[in-house]
């Protein structure tokens, strides 16, 4: 999802990924930079250093997340990364970096975003729009009942649904859904080739369009996007009334049909309930894998 002191003998710094806010639910994944600074150096020998997380980078409460148990340093760099990976169990947590008993930093990561729209390519490079993809995303540490569920797609021009992809089984801790065709290499992933979908030209990418995420049995919206403008009143079958598609504020990015890329959620996952902070262009698109700038 976009601070460090100094010790006069040794330090470690933690600090987040770029994007990840202190403020605000963020990503269920995030980059840990540890730099350690010798407090003399008496020779330039390469060596391997391996440092126990476990016991420099503490993580309260201990049930927030994980990090991996080790971090190797190859001789002679100073830093290396890790990754905290928030389960979602609770609002916040808190990963500090020390040495001994000495804290020199801390980052505080909220929440994931529950389940969301996470990744839509619905404009590629090349005659058809080959391999569109619209990527779901449990960013919680429990696995979710797709029972009921469907992403409906929407035409702005009219503001009416085109196409309804009703969900089955579940999703699990952390995982992805990705509605596409049967051939687009995915990751780790569950797969979701709706009757009818075609290798390319599925996914409208007129000005503007949308994509809503529904309770079919409640009524109850799960997650929408409104892209390349505003949809403010689009009418989904089953439900009362009118829906709005625009979550605060519309976002301006858009999706590329001369550059390879997709419009995803930056950090993977977060969910700020406001489109235009949210959503960014990823010049890699990666179905079924978090999202990357």
């Amino acid at each position: 999802m976009r601070r460090a002191s100094r010790n006069s003998s040794r330090t470690i710094v933690s600090k987040p990924n770029p994007g990840n806010r202190t403020n605000k639910p963020t990503a269920s994944a995030v980059a840990i930079k540890a730099l350690i600074v010798p407090a003399k150096t008496t020779s330039t020998t390469a060596r391997l250093v391996v440092w126990t997380l476990a016991r420099w980078i503490p993580v309260a409460p201990t049930t927030a997340g994980t990090i991996p148990a080790t971090v190797t340093l190859p001789g002679g760099q100073l830093s290396g990364t890790f990754i905290y990976a928030n389960n979602g169990s609770a609002t916040s947590a808190v990963v500090s970096a020390q040495l001994g008993a000495t804290v020199t930093a801390t980052v505080t990561t909220g929440a994931a975003g529950g389940l969301v729209i996470n990744e839509v390519d619905y404009d590629n490079v090349g005659t058809g729009d080959p391999d569109e993809f619209i990527e779901l995303y449990n960013g919680t540490g429990a696995a979710m009942s797709l029972m009921n569920l469907a992403l409906v797609l929407v035409n702005g021009n009219g503001n009416n649904e085109y196409l309804r992809v009703p969900l089955s089984g579940s999703i699990p801790a952390n995982g992805y859904v990705v509605i596409t065709n049967a051939n687009l290499m995915i990751q780790g992933a569950t797969r979701v080739t709706p009757s009818g979908w075609m290798a390319g030209d599925n996914v409208q990418n007129g000005a503007p369009d949308g994509v809503v995420l529904i309770n079919t049995a409640t009524g109850a919206i799960i997650d929408r996007l409104s892209y390349e403008g505003s949809i403010t009143n689009a009418t989904i079958t089953g439900i009362t009334g009118t829906v709005n598609l625009v979550e605060m504020a519309a976002t301006p990015v858009v999706d590329s049909n001369t550059a390879n890329g997709a419009m995803c959620r930056l950090p993977n996952g977060s969910d700020s309930n406001n489109a235009s902070v949210d959503w960014a262009f990823c010049s890699v698109p990666t179905p079924g894998g978090q999202n990357m700038p």
